[in-house]
């Protein structure tokens, strides 16, 4: 199967938001999805061959650090490289860009996550104690960041 990474457009927002739903337990509305791209993020998505959305992510450019807002994977595509994929695409946004970090917030819960962004040089900065409000009960947010290197221009290619 023929994956693609590509840059979200309005005509995506909608399947966008249809599989953010699926995966979140708070998901994104399409208007906050169509918001980040009116505020010009770093908007990507995978889709297949077929027009099947893959996955998401979403990058916000906050001073010089890349702040990872959200990404998700289709369960059926995960463990595949597709997370990888999303996260590796921001960290070398920000280095073409000079920009010193990407920064990101995770469940503390979300283990296949942690261990991905631990694998991929993204080091705990703190814990936000009770930072997702989902219920039944609030959970932990790790809060991790990853210095942007200028070989990062490429080491993910």
């Amino acid at each position: 199967m023929r994956v693609s990474l590509l840059n979200m457009e309005e005509k995506h927002l909608e399947r966008v938001s249809a599989l953010d739903f699926k995966l979140a337990q708070r998901p994104w509305s399409v208007s906050m999805f169509k918001e980040e791209l009116r505020l010009r993020s770093f908007c990507r998505l995978l889709m297949n061959e077929y027009g099947v959305v893959v996955g998401y992510g979403i990058s916000r450019l906050q001073v010089d650090e890349w702040h990872l807002l959200t990404v998700g994977v289709a369960r059926e595509f995960q463990r595949q490289g597709y997370g990888f994929q999303l996260v590796a695409d921001v960290i070398r946004k920000a280095a073409l860009g000079y920009n010193r970090s990407v920064l990101l917030e995770v469940r503390a819960s979300n283990v296949s996550a942690l261990t991905l962004y631990k694998k991929m040089g993204f080091e705990t900065l703190y814990i936000r104690e009770g930072y997702y409000k989902a219920p039944p009960l609030a959970e932990d947010a790790v809060v991790m960041s990853r210095r942007v290197q200028e070989n990062d221009r490429k080491i993910f290619l």
